[in-house]
């Protein structure tokens, strides 16, 4: 979430997570929890950013307006 090799405070929680329809539900059994994501509001996906990007056609971003509480990716090892 930082810069690499930064330290930063956090919790290993687990989690569930649903579409905003609330009918999918994922489970997320390791996640790092920190009280708060170094996320600008500039860095929000918009359709159009989506839509430049011919392996996502078919993908639709919901805009809502709220603040970043969520940030979902994938911690990379040198094994993985």
């Amino acid at each position: 979430m930082e810069r690499e090799s930064s330290t930063k405070k956090c919790e290993l929680v687990q989690l569930e997570v649903f579409n905003l329809q609330e009918n999918n539900i994922i489970e997320l059994p390791l996640v790092f929890s920190t009280p708060k994501l170094p996320v600008a509001s500039e860095s929000v996906t918009h359709q159009k950013d989506v839509d430049r990007w011919p392996h996502l056609k078919g993908v639709t971003v919901t805009e809502i307006n709220a603040n970043f509480g969520l940030l979902i990716g994938r911690f990379r090892t040198a094994r993985s």
